[in-house]
C-alpha cells in the first residue's frame, strides 16, 4: 500500500493557498470596515440625540478618519461604545 501525500489537498484544507489567503484578508478588511461603520453610526446617533455636540462629533470623526487603528483594540471585544468613548475622551 502506497501512502501518497497530496500537497494540493493539504494546502486547500489548511487554507494555505494564495486564494484562501486573499479571501481571508478580504473578510478581515470587511470586518474592520463594518466595525468602523458601526462606531461612526454610534457617534452620529449620539449627535442626533443631543448626547454630544456637532463639534465633538466632528473631532471624533476626524480622529477616526485619521487613525482608525487607535480603536482596533476595542474591535477584538466587539465593544463599540468603548471605542466611541475613547474617541470622545481623547478630545477633552
Amino acid at each position: 500500500m502506497e501512502n501518497k501525500f497530496d500537497l494540493k489537498k493539504f494546502l486547500v484544507e489548511n487554507k494555505l493557498t494564495s486564494n484562501s489567503r486573499s479571501l481571508r484578508e478580504e473578510e478581515d478588511n470587511r470586518e474592520v470596515e463594518d466595525y468602523l461603520d458601526a462606531v461612526f453610526d454610534t457617534l452620529n446617533d449620539m449627535m442626533r440625540l443631543g448626547e454630544i455636540s456637532e463639534e465633538e462629533f466632528l473631532v471624533a470623526k476626524r480622529k477616526l478618519d485619521n487613525d482608525p487603528k487607535s480603536i482596533m483594540t476595542f474591535k477584538r471585544s466587539g465593544d463599540i461604545q468603548a471605542a466611541v468613548d475613547s474617541l470622545l475622551r481623547k478630545q477633552k
